[in-house]
């Protein structure tokens, strides 16, 4: 009896386990935020500091950003299940905190996100030592001064160019 007892206890716990993993395998944190963060501030090299950001935005492109809610205030029972519906249809929200990526030159001001500019693989593919002056890492406060509501409470890396270039 002890044995079965045992036996079933260990099964219970290595589901509950497999599934907890499994429920959050897809989910960016802002813990998981703030352990890369801190991980990148104990890099000392900018050419490993940029192979991590770079790594960084190709991981964070799988992750969707939140989508704000919607009010249905003055709509019809029609238009609310239609709207539900468009809602439903959509990636579900996987991260609360995303770190922003931002190449600032000269010029403007440049957010670097896969997922809303595929096109931006260029410039990834151009963060190298030789095009980036400087790596600037903005938090709190200063970081939603700045950057508003899209760091959602998380870092800002601000990646300034060597003579504006981009």
């Amino acid at each position: 009896m002890q044995k079965l007892t045992l036996i079933l206890f260990l099964v219970l716990s290595f589901s509950k386990l497999s599934a907890q993993s499994e429920n959050q395998k897809n989910y960016l944190t802002k813990e998981d935020n703030t352990i890369w963060l801190e991980s990148f501030k104990k890099l000392d090299s900018e050419e490993l500091q940029l192979q991590f950001i770079r790594e960084k935005i190709y991981s964070d492109s799988i992750y969707n950003a939140p989508r704000p809610g919607i009010s249905h205030t003055g709509l019809s029972d029609e238009s609310k299940k239609s709207l539900k519906d468009r809602q439903d249809s959509l990636p579900k929200v996987n991260s609360d905190c995303k770190i922003l990526m931002a190449l600032n030159s000269e010029k403007n001001k440049t957010e670097i996100d896969l997922k809303k500019n595929p096109e931006s693989i260029e410039l990834v593919e151009k963060l190298i030592p030789q095009n980036i002056e400087s790596i600037q890492i903005l938090e709190g406060a200063e970081a939603m001064v700045l950057y508003g509501s899209r760091t959602r409470g998380c870092a800002v890396l601000v990646l300034k160019t060597v003579n504006g270039k981009r």
